[in-house]
């Protein structure tokens, strides 16, 4: 038996309720950091370990994206007509451009609408990653990442605490 989030298969990606559209690999990566807790008795070997943090992100390779789909990847853009413009983020706190990001496994040949098999990171900001080639034989692919952040406010009707990350199951509201 697998896990909610299906064991293959490709899946759609939801920003901010924006459908990123065609998609390469996507991946998921979460971990926890730990510090050392030390005394003398135990030498240079910890006595135990302490949980300092954790973190996740999505890196998605999108395709055959409009312009629309492609500003979501960054921290300042903007489109208007048929034109991207990009601007410099500096400055900018990443959480101030947060939202939910949802990922919906593949089943039968569609994005599933069972909420038990979705992963939603409940606050995530872009980040690109862009190395776009040129050449006769691969398709483009436009790289960016959603760092997570931990929940500091609850939108109402929403279910999740303050200091969640993410969640296996969680229906969107947004």
């Amino acid at each position: 038996m697998g896990i909610a989030l299906e064991d293959l298969g490709p899946a759609q990606v939801l920003w901010g309720g924006v459908d990123l559209g065609e998609s390469g690999d996507i991946t998921f990566r979460c971990s926890e950091d730990v510090a050392d807790h030390t005394t003398a008795q135990y030498g240079a070997s910890p006595k135990d370990q302490v949980y300092v943090g954790n973190s996740c992100e999505v890196e998605v390779n999108l395709k055959e994206s409009t312009n629309t789909q492609l500003a979501t990847l960054f921290g300042n853009a903007t489109v208007t007509a048929d034109e991207l413009m990009v601007g410099s983020p500096v400055g900018t706190n990443m959480r101030s451009i947060a939202a939910q990001l949802v990922i919906k496994p593949y089943v039968a040949g569609a994005a599933t609408a069972d909420a038990d098999k979705w992963l939603t990171i409940f606050v995530a900001a872009p980040q690109a990653d862009w190395e776009v080639v040129f050449n006769a034989d691969g398709d483009r692919e436009y790289k960016g990442t959603f760092k997570g952040f931990r929940a500091t406010s609850v939108a109402s009707g929403e279910t999740y605490a303050i200091g969640d990350l993410f969640a296996i199951g969680y229906g969107e509201v947004v």
